[in-house]
């Protein structure tokens, strides 16, 4: 099925969790665009450029109707007019059709290359995008590994403490020194209290 530029800005894509950027693809995919409606340009052009050969080539046919109808009454010039005007015609018909063949041939290598370039760009795309994938995986292990080492800590070391200072006498000393400490609110301020 052909792709038309139509068909790349009205494409949908479904979002994943490891997706990639929905505006770096909006961006790429206008460029994509953009160089598709260049080259259906081009070659627009090209298919006119062939129209206009076929035409010459349908003059010339006319023409040579026309110098073999002249040759039967002049025949003693007959032969040289025929083959000027098959020379000529055989030259311009040599050169559209070069000329053609280089047009058709520099449209293909340019797509060629734009296929490669777009290659290459999605190469580079994914090898960035899975990169980010592994740095995100690697710092969310160090910051998990550094979370359960601090929770670790405060439970090996926040629980004697506690404790030494439940061995205190008088309460009101107790939530003080817990208030200072930042283990406990002031009294009145509920809102505050530490989450077990």
């Amino acid at each position: 099925m052909a792709i038309k530029p139509d068909d790349i800005v009205s494409k949908k894509f479904s979002f994943s969790f490891r997706g990639y950027n929905p505006d770096e693809v909006d961006a790429f995919l206008d460029e994509v665009v953009e160089e598709m409606e260049y080259l259906q340009a081009e070659i627009e052009k090209l298919s006119s450029k062939q129209t206009l050969v076929d035409e010459q080539q349908t003059a010339i046919s006319g023409m040579e109707s026309a110098l073999r109808e002249t040759l039967a009454l002049a025949q003693k010039t007959a032969g040289e007019i025929v083959q000027a005007a098959q020379d000529k015609a055989d030259a311009m018909t040599d050169r559209a059709q070069d000329k053609a063949e280089r047009l058709v041939e520099d449209g293909r290598a340019r797509a060629r290359r734009i296929l490669e370039e777009t290659a290459q760009r999605k190469r580079m795309l994914t090898a960035q995008a899975d990169a980010l994938a592994r740095q995100i995986y690697e710092m969310r292990e160090r910051y998990r590994s550094e979370l359960e080492a601090q929770m670790r800590l405060i439970g090996q070391e926040g629980m004697p403490v506690i404790e030494e200072y439940e061995e205190l006498d008088g309460e009101q000393e107790f939530h003080e020194e817990e208030r200072d400490a930042g283990l406990r609110p002031a009294v009145g301020d509920e809102s505050k209290q530490p989450e077990d």
